[in-house]
């Protein structure tokens, strides 16, 4: 089966307004309306990691959350091993790049349009994740429309203002 499909959404339904994004939306479908305010530089996102054990040499792959997730590299190694050998310790894997699989991924930011932020109010912004042949498709101060799975992410933080707060999460929209 190939992975390496992509499939682009359209819908005539009307735009959410990002004031009304919520925790009732999260990981569902929403269409959002602004203007790209910043783009950063193409990175390669993991698809799938290839992994192996360091004390048995045993191999896997295991994927990676779409978007901005990670992978869930597993803590032990399933090897049963033989009479007299050592099992494998807790932790045992090591990921090797080179036969792992990759996309392009590109982060972005989105703003509010004017002609939507109330008055006095300043303007709210989205950070959106897309990948694949959507990198490099969009520069900064263009208007758009976009449909995507509203996302949570850990951010990582360094402020000390957050270090206790475990269950706060970033929200993205991961475009589709």
């Amino acid at each position: 089966l190939p992975r390496d499909v992509q499939i682009l959404l359209t819908s005539r339904e009307d735009p959410v307004s990002m004031r009304l994004l919520g925790a009732q939306y999260i990981s569902k479908l929403v269409k959002i309306s602004g203007i790209s305010i910043a783009a950063s530089r193409v990175k390669a996102k993991a698809t799938y990691v290839f992994l192996v054990c360091k004390n048995c040499k045993k191999t896997r792959e295991v994927p990676c959350r779409p978007g901005l997730g990670g992978a869930i590299v597993p803590r032990s190694c399933d090897n049963i091993p033989q009479p007299g050998e050592e099992p494998c310790p807790l932790d045992p894997w090591m990921v090797v790049p080179d036969r792992s699989q990759y996309v392009d991924q590109q982060t972005l930011k989105l703003q509010e349009n004017p002609e939507d932020v109330p008055t006095g109010e300043l303007p709210r912004n989205m950070l959106l994740s897309v990948d694949r042949h959507l990198v490099q498709t969009i520069v900064p101060g263009t208007r758009l429309t976009v449909m995507g799975i509203y996302s949570i992410f850990q951010a990582s933080s360094s402020s000390n203002s957050h270090k206790g707060a475990v269950a706060i999460r970033q929200p993205y929209i991961r475009v589709v």
